[in-house]
């Protein structure tokens, strides 16, 4: 083969070696530039995103209680919303309560005021109370077992379980409390603000399958005299 064939094929491949050199070098700047161009992108669109809008007033979230406070002239107290007052069988010193799920009644709320002394209200448990300095608000202790648990004779009887005297029916199987004044009995004698004197019978029923004392014991707590 001539020397000078030789050399010009030489020379040809040396420079397609440059070209595809500055060809790959082109490419992979291009390529480069692409991607720093694409992370910057993204990394601005986070920065904006994650910045308030000047224009965009913030959400507020509204929280709807499902607590109501239930009031007469006499007294207020705080439950859920599925409790209601039922006008029908309340009167100007008894106020009658019942507790709903859909329309299965769950449990009764009765509260007496300023009864007379030889009325008779039973139950066959207590839940004993303590009063605030200023006689107004209770404060709930815990309930007390059956009071007919270890009574040999059935029927009504005047007993006392944790410190409270109160009228039990011995032999009744529902679940029914009265409240009582811790040391003393289940007539509570508060005071008005016009510094007179209320006395309040409360008597509850639980008519669940199981009994649960958190409605009552959250209804004592918030119970205040008016």
């Amino acid at each position: 083969m001539p020397r000078y064939y030789r050399e010009s094929t030489y020379h040809r491949q040396i420079r397609f070696i440059r070209i595809i050199r500055r060809l790959v070098l082109v490419i992979v700047t291009i390529l480069f530039g692409i991607g720093a161009f694409i992370s910057y992108d993204t990394w601005r669109a986070s920065k904006q995103a994650s910045r308030p809008s000047a224009t965009t007033a913030p959400s507020k979230s509204t929280f709807v209680s499902s607590l109501e406070i239930y009031r007469t002239q006499y007294f207020q107290f705080q439950a859920s919303k599925t409790w209601r007052a039922i006008a029908n069988e309340s009167t100007a010193t008894k106020f009658m309560y019942r507790k709903f799920n859909s329309n299965l009644v769950e449990a009764q709320l009765a509260i007496y005021v300023n009864e007379p002394a030889d009325k008779n209200i039973d139950a066959n448990r207590v839940l004993p109370v303590t009063f605030s300095p200023a006689n107004d608000k209770l404060n709930a202790l815990f309930v007390s077992d059956h009071c007919g648990k270890d009574a040999k004779e059935k029927g009504y009887k005047m007993v006392k379980l944790q410190d409270v005297t109160f009228r039990c029916l011995t032999d009744s199987a529902d679940y029914s409390l009265l409240i009582g004044k811790e040391g003393g009995t289940t007539k509570l004698e508060m005071v008005r603000a016009d510094g007179t004197l209320i006395t309040y019978v409360i008597h509850f029923r639980d008519l669940r399958a199981i009994a649960d004392a958190q409605d009552i014991e959250d209804i004592v707590n918030s119970f205040q005299v008016r």
